[in-house]
């Protein structure tokens, strides 16, 4: 196995999140182990930390097939944040709206992450309502919802 280098600059972790989204629009969101160590038993969208000396376009890209097995295209960024998790440490969050490669996509928890994965539709509001979503996806979710995103696109 290969040994990873994440970069943590003062106390900062840079993650990539992906907002894998078909054809159809409907988006990919994984169900979290119940024995995770993060967000056990949370549904949310594929993405990890940015690694050495990765961008954080190169690390959504490998985190969509590292978690999923799709292989993905970046449209661009959806927001840019700042968060303040529970272990102390910062995290810089890049949000980016992807298209899978393949047309008809099947995606494969390949990491063992997720027990499960789901195509859900933004509009469809009581898919994912009563789901365990982490605050940042579901406001990713609504403004999905709200239809234009590409062109809210921040780069």
């Amino acid at each position: 196995m290969t040994k990873r280098r994440i970069i943590v600059l003062n106390g900062t972790v840079t993650v990539a999140i992906a907002v894998i989204q078909r054809q159809d629009g409907r988006v990919l969101i994984g169900h979290r182990r119940s024995d995770h160590y993060r967000r056990p038993g949370e549904w949310e969208f594929p993405g990890g930390k940015k690694e050495k000396p990765e961008t954080p376009e190169m690390a959504v890209v490998r985190e969509a097939k590292e978690e999923t097995s799709l292989t993905v295209i970046v449209k661009g960024c959806l927001t840019e944040t700042w968060c303040n998790y529970p272990d102390g440490v910062y995290r810089h969050v890049f949000v980016y709206l992807c298209a899978p490669i393949d047309a008809d996509p099947h995606p494969v928890s390949v990491s063992g992450d997720y027990t499960e994965m789901k195509w859900v539709a933004p509009s469809d509001k009581e898919t994912w309502q009563d789901n365990r979503i982490p605050p940042m996806d579901r406001s990713v979710l609504e403004a999905l919802m709200d239809g234009g995103v590409e062109k809210e696109l921040i780069r």
